[in-house]
């Protein structure tokens, strides 16, 4: 090597030297042949170990106040009132046919219980307004018996008591004044005859347009097509409830009369299920924001340890 080389590499040496000593950078801790990083990042599962109390803390107290509120929501009562169709009596009830006529006509007057026939004179005797009660009132069949309840809500006890005795007086009425306006079997069988011809009608029409949607004819739609099934099938159940009336006014000399077995005498509240509604409300959001917390928290913490990881020994 010449003099001249010797010196360059000198100089170079030098140069590096000086560098290195004036500008100092991070180095790996020695290993086994591994390459270690310093930490970026931390599971949420770690996190959460690390931080619990971030977790429960806010879900006890977003349960707390879930408690709070559920409490402090006013309750809504519900008054119910069972109602028999037809004489209780044995023999009554052993006639052939009643039975089953019976049943159709607790249906029928499940429906009737949640129409105007009710609400109108249900409201006039409580001195509200219509609209006031015909949201409150829910009637429904008890299945393969010949009974039906009625269920009225309020704001308080007193006020759903109220309004399903009125609506059970109303059901009762409805069905006194029927009976009395069905007269003689022979305008039991004129109305089963009319709902019956109807009921067929009806049939054929919704074949009939069944028939051309399927064909692929022109103006008729599926919309048409289960309008008129569904009007088909309400006549005959009305068809079938006539027929029914007639038969058990033949067999016993008097149409099915309204018993009502069980009067609405108590009301029971929901505050409870608002209570343990709002609480799991709380409780869940308090355990959403926890686990985030901790995530945020362990988040930071992990890049903190990036940081110095990489600043020099």
């Amino acid at each position: 090597m010449s003099e001249n080389d010797y010196r360059a590499n000198s100089t170079n040496q030098a140069l590096e030297d000086r560098d290195t000593a004036g500008h100092p950078h991070w180095t790996a801790p020695p290993s086994s042949g591994v390459n270690v990083r310093p930490p970026s990042s931390i599971s949420l599962g770690r996190a959460i170990a690390r931080h619990p109390f971030l977790v429960i803390l806010p879900a006890i107290f977003l349960l707390a106040a879930g408690i709070v509120a559920g409490t402090k929501k006013h309750p809504t009562y519900s008054a119910s009132a069972t109602i028999n169709v037809g004489k209780s009596d044995i023999i009554t009830q052993a006639t052939p046919g009643y039975v089953q006529a019976a049943q159709v006509l607790a249906t029928s007057y499940s429906r009737v219980a949640m129409s105007q026939h009710v609400w109108i004179p249900a409201a006039k005797a409580l001195g509200v307004p219509v609209t006031a009660v015909s949201s409150r009132i829910v009637a429904v069949p008890v299945p393969d018996e010949p009974t039906f309840t009625i269920t009225a809500t309020g704001s308080s006890s007193q006020a759903a008591i109220a309004l399903d005795n009125a609506a059970v007086n109303a059901v009762v009425k409805f069905a006194n004044v029927s009976q009395t306006q069905q007269g003689s079997p022979s305008q039991l069988l004129s109305q089963y005859t009319h709902d019956q011809s109807l009921a067929d009608s009806l049939h054929s029409k919704s074949a009939s347009l069944a028939g051309k949607l399927s064909s692929g004819q022109g103006g008729v739609t599926q919309k048409q097509v289960t309008r008129t099934q569904v009007a088909a099938q309400v006549a005959a159940l009305q068809a079938q409830a006539a027929g029914n009336a007639y038969s058990t006014f033949m067999e016993n000399g008097v149409a099915p009369v309204l018993d009502v077995f069980a009067p609405a005498a108590s009301a029971t509240s929901n505050r409870t299920t608002n209570i343990e509604k709002y609480a799991v409300v709380g409780a869940v959001a308090g355990l959403v924001l926890g686990v985030a917390l901790a995530a945020l928290v362990g988040g930071l913490e992990a890049r903190r340890d990036t940081r110095r990881n990489r600043l020099p020994a």
